[in-house]
């Protein structure tokens, strides 16, 4: 297989350069679907090796955030584009894993995987909800984004089903899913700690009652949850904050200050909190070693 190209040098991109700066990107000209948009910003779709490129196709009318997507790759080692019309995912569910190229995601009763190779077919990692939880009511959401623990053995579940909430992880292996606990409120945007296979961060969201409409604010924005432990909060006099992500050491949160000073992180050991960024009101992101922000 001839070593991967780079959107420099594929055929499937084209350069645009801002005028102002001069700054030049290069886009994804070639087309497998009409709607083609990158993963959630948490979750990293480039293979470590530079071969492969998972992204979100969509084809209106559908492809609404919470369902109707589905999973376009790029290969970049044979230059091509492949659409996988067997990948429908809700949420933002879709992940990597970036040694193998391999990619999870969830549908309302289960969730699959399957390699970039097109003349591959999908598999069943397991199913969700089980059975005793399926009788709870409508899946509203198994995951908002799948992470891996980080023994690589789970994927995190924030399952919303009927009007209740259950946080847990499910096996890689086929075993059953594990719940972590019972949420007495609308969680979301679980995500496995990168250091530690036994923690978890998870988010409280505010939410809308699925049958009268009526809407409630988050009171205390990101929680810790440990395995056979109860879910604590990360700060006991809560800042409006989100758009939260582990840093890699584990040991450090970022988040999005929405009322304060821009990009923060918070050292979970201490709580001393650091100003990376003052600006900013929107999403940002950090690069793999934690010394670059977008």
């Amino acid at each position: 297989t001839a070593p991967p190209r780079t959107p420099q040098s594929s055929s499937l991109f084209g350069p645009c350069t801002e005028p102002a700066t001069g700054v030049t990107s290069y886009l994804l000209d070639a087309r497998a679907a009409p709607v083609q948009q990158t993963f959630y910003f948490t979750n990293p779709s480039w293979t470590d090796d530079g071969r492969y490129f998972w992204f979100y196709c969509a084809h209106p009318p559908e492809g609404h955030a919470r369902d109707g997507r589905t999973l376009g790759v790029i290969d970049f080692a044979a230059d091509r584009l492949h659409w996988f019309p067997d990948t429908p995912f809700t949420e933002a569910s879709p992940a990597v894993d970036l040694e193998t190229g391999r990619v999870y995601w969830s549908s309302p009763d289960a969730v699959w995987s399957r390699t970039p190779d097109p003349q591959a077919t999908r598999s069943m990692v397991g199913q969700f909800p089980p059975p005793e939880l399926a009788a709870r009511g409508q899946v509203w959401r198994t995951a908002t984004h799948f992470t891996f623990s980080a023994d690589r053995s789970e994927l995190n579940i924030d399952a919303h089903i009927g009007n209740e909430y259950y946080v847990g992880s499910l096996p890689l292996d086929g075993r059953p899913f594990q719940l972590w606990q019972q949420m007495d409120r609308y969680y979301n945007h679980a995500q496995f700690s990168p250091t530690d296979p036994d923690l978890l961060m998870v988010a409280q969201d505010d939410w809308d009652h699925p049958q009268t409409g009526a809407h409630w604010p988050f009171d205390n924005r990101i929680w810790l949850l440990r395995r056979g432990q109860r879910a604590r909060p990360v700060f006991a006099a809560p800042p409006r904050i989100g758009h939260e992500w582990w840093d890699p050491d584990g040991a450090h949160i970022w988040y999005l200050y929405f009322s304060g000073s821009g990009t923060q992180k918070v050292e979970l050991a201490t709580g001393t909190v650091t100003v990376v960024w003052p600006g900013g009101r929107g999403h940002s992101h950090a690069s793999v070693a934690g010394d670059l922000v977008a």
